[in-house]
């Protein structure tokens, strides 16, 4: 699936990187996903499921790390690495996704529902560098 408008654009501004959410299904249908490569340029589209928690992309670009949460799971990708599939899937959010959730929360109950939702979601440390879905416990 794709937009051969959206293709052209890419080929000819060569961006860094393309937000989309036209193709709502895209993540969801058999050889889908929300995250591609086009030459240099990744483009994510988070896709668009009923339930919870909504499916969303967050972008850490100082790690150079993107991270898709939906119903279907959790799934990361390294920036600076070509795009290999199928995508490592992970038992939680990464801490960095979790700290960030919880600081955007303005409000005392904001925050108590915040914590809750992310503790059955967040790590206690990041993935390992291999990203083959498993967490390195020893640091290596």
């Amino acid at each position: 699936m794709g937009d051969a408008d959206l293709e052209q654009w890419i080929s000819k501004y060569s961006p860094d990187i393309v937000v989309a959410g036209h193709i709502h299904q895209s993540p969801f249908v058999k050889n889908g996903s929300w995250a591609d490569q086009a030459g240099a340029t990744w483009i994510f589209n988070a896709g668009h499921q009923f339930g919870a928690p909504p499916a969303h992309i967050a972008l850490e670009t100082e790690r150079g790390e993107a991270v898709w949460v939906s119903a279907m799971g959790v799934q990361i990708i390294r920036l600076a690495e070509p795009l290999h599939r199928p995508i490592p899937a992970l038992d939680c959010v990464p801490e960095w996704l979790g700290k960030a959730r919880m600081a955007t929360r303005a409000t005392p109950a904001r925050q108590e529902q915040a914590e809750l939702v992310t503790a059955d979601v967040n790590c206690a440390r990041d993935p390992d560098p291999n990203l083959d879905g498993t967490l390195d416990p020893a640091g290596e």
